[in-house]
């Protein structure tokens, strides 16, 4: 390699190194502001473990320690979510939702693109829910997906052999077919999970029985339509929600952002994370 192509190297890491150094000093720390509302984002797919900085995950971990600091400091009256999320992890959707509802202050959440399965369930334990008309809203049900490669086994002759104990220890197992009571047992785990989800989301909202009947198909309503069904409570974004709270507070509102602290070895080490999420085989996501 030339003298040329080395001293690109070297900008090149430079830019790195430069571009991680501005997202370390932009990046809000909630012990250097002042505000009296806090702002938590639930942003991309909601995982109970962290991915790096550049991927789009919200990790219940990190998001339900945010939640808990808000609670604990005293200048901070009410919190306001920020939603942008198709779904994700079942544990880690309820995680989140279940921090929500131990909050002893006002929570107020608004919806962007979509809060739509697991993105739901969190803005669901809100008090009360802002979206924008065109936002995607609901999804409330629950999926399980995986490959199968048995008949590409089968096709090219190769044995696939497993020792196991337990007669259902192998369940899903993507190298062979699942057999008609295995089908129905995962079926049954999957209601089972649905039928929480729906009941965390009636108990959440108040919803009648008749207007759970629609959203238990796990049908997806656009703004206009989930404000009929009684699945958010007004239109708006970051603007009305401030407004609203600060009717609520009977105080001028001023919003501090709540994010993870991440120190600069944080960054360096990310950068060598895998670049692919894997969920777990059953989640709660748009589909």
């Amino acid at each position: 390699m030339g003298k040329g192509g080395k001293s690109w190297i070297v900008i090149a890491i430079v830019l790195v190194l430069i571009s991680l150094i501005g997202y370390c000093s932009t990046s809000t720390d909630f012990d250097l502001d002042n505000g009296n509302v806090a702002l938590i984002r639930v942003q991309g797919v909601i995982l109970t473990t962290e991915a790096g900085f550049l991927s789009d995950v919200a990790s219940s971990s990190s998001i339900v320690h945010l939640i808990e600091e808000a609670v604990s400091d005293k200048e901070i009256d009410a919190i306001l979510i920020e939603i942008n999320s198709p779904g994700g992890s079942a544990v880690a959707s309820q995680e989140i939702g279940d921090a929500i509802k131990r909050v002893d202050k006002p929570v107020v959440s608004y919806i962007r693109d979509a809060g739509a399965s697991g993105g739901y369930w969190v803005a669901s334990a809100t008090d009360y829910i802002f979206a924008s008309p065109l936002s995607i809203v609901g999804s409330v049900g629950v999926n399980a997906a995986q490959l199968e490669f048995a008949g590409f086994i089968e096709r090219y002759n190769i044995t696939y052999r497993q020792q196991i104990a337990g007669e259902y220890k192998d369940l899903g197992s993507p190298f062979r077919t699942l057999t008609p009571t295995e089908e129905r047992r995962l079926q049954e785990k999957l209601d089972v999970m649905h039928t929480y989800f729906i009941n965390e989301v009636q108990t959440n909202r108040g919803l009648s029985d008749e207007v759970m009947e629609e959203v238990s198909k796990a049908d997806f309503y656009v703004g206009v339509q989930a404000i009929d069904l009684g699945l958010i409570d007004a239109f708006g974004g970051q603007h009305e929600a401030v407004a609203y709270l600060e009717e609520q507070l009977d105080d001028d509102v001023t919003i501090i952002v709540y994010e993870p602290e991440r120190s600069f070895a944080d960054l360096l080490a990310s950068l060598s994370a895998p670049r692919t999420i894997s969920l777990e085989n059953v989640e709660l996501g748009l589909q």
